[in-house]
């Protein structure tokens, strides 16, 4: 059932090695489908991605994709990681 997404050329997955992600992932996915996860996860990025890129100019995101890209993995990671998703 649990399986691997790629969203925004990110790899996100349930962590089921670490035992207080996994419960956290359990509480919240334990009536969904791979899908409805998926989209959860898809619309938490998604919605961080949209927060930072009002916060940057598009001259600042153009010229520095990398430091776009980090932000939002930093502040998406630890939404994801409270519901037992762990990002790549």
């Amino acid at each position: 059932m649990w399986e691997t997404f790629w969203l925004f050329f990110s790899q996100v997955k349930i962590a089921s090695s670490n035992e207080e992600m996994l419960r956290a992932a359990v509480e919240q996915f334990v009536d969904k489908t791979d899908k409805e996860i998926e989209e959860v996860a898809m619309l938490t990025l998604e919605g961080h991605q949209r927060a930072i890129m009002g916060a940057m100019t598009v001259d600042e995101i153009f010229k520095d994709r990398k430091k776009f890209s980090t932000k939002v993995f930093d502040i998406a990671s630890t939404d994801l990681f409270n519901m037992g998703i762990q990002v790549r």
